[in-house]
């Protein structure tokens, strides 16, 4: 994830691999926790844990830092925002020393028209911390959080597989439909 949602308690993440252009069964992929500006997330398939910190000022994303089985450190990634518009973000990636040199830049537009909400996430050299040659498709659910994540080669511009976020809230939708009508009556809620 590149933003923190202080809502969002657990993640679910399933993956669909993709033949022949059709996504297949869903099958787990990850778990997270998340609190304090942090998402810690399980990676089965790979025995990985990856450690998200989130920029409290921006909610963005600060660092990453992967771990191999038994906690032994593999990865970090440091992220700073270098342009923020209404639909257009880019951010620059460095590898081990904050700051020392940018090593990747990323950047993220988001559609504005008719209420899509879908981005697309690019990155100007062949490697990044998404892996080799990666471009993400994303589509953010209601409250805005990533709840479909396509991965294409970017050169071939293919699919290659999906992975698909289900969220649990601290405070839910309907949770905040009811409190409204309690509220404010059901006149309101039409």
């Amino acid at each position: 994830m590149l933003f923190y949602n202080p809502n969002i308690r657990r993640k679910t993440t399933y993956k669909r691999l993709v033949v022949f252009g059709k996504p297949q069964e869903r099958k787990l992929y990850s778990y997270s926790f998340f609190e304090n500006f942090q998402e810690i997330e399980l990676v089965f398939d790979e025995k990985i844990t990856k450690r998200f910190e989130f920029n409290p000022m921006t909610n963005f994303l600060d660092s990453l830092h992967i771990y191999e089985v038994n906690e032994k450190f593999k990865n970090r990634f440091y992220f700073d925002i270098t342009l923020q518009d209404n639909n257009i973000l880019e951010f620059k990636e460095s590898f081990f020393e904050r700051n020392k040199q940018a090593r990747c830049k990323g950047r993220l537009v988001c559609e504005t028209n008719n209420q899509k909400n879908n981005c697309i996430l690019s990155f100007h050299r062949v490697d990044s911390y998404l892996g080799y040659r990666i471009k993400l498709k994303i589509k953010r659910n209601g409250v805005g959080d990533f709840s479909v994540e396509e991965f294409y080669d970017s050169k071939t511009n293919e699919l290659m597989y999906i992975l698909e976020n289900e969220f649990e809230y601290f405070v839910n939708e309907l949770e905040i439909k009811a409190n409204n009508i309690l509220n404010n009556g059901w006149s309101r809620f039409e």
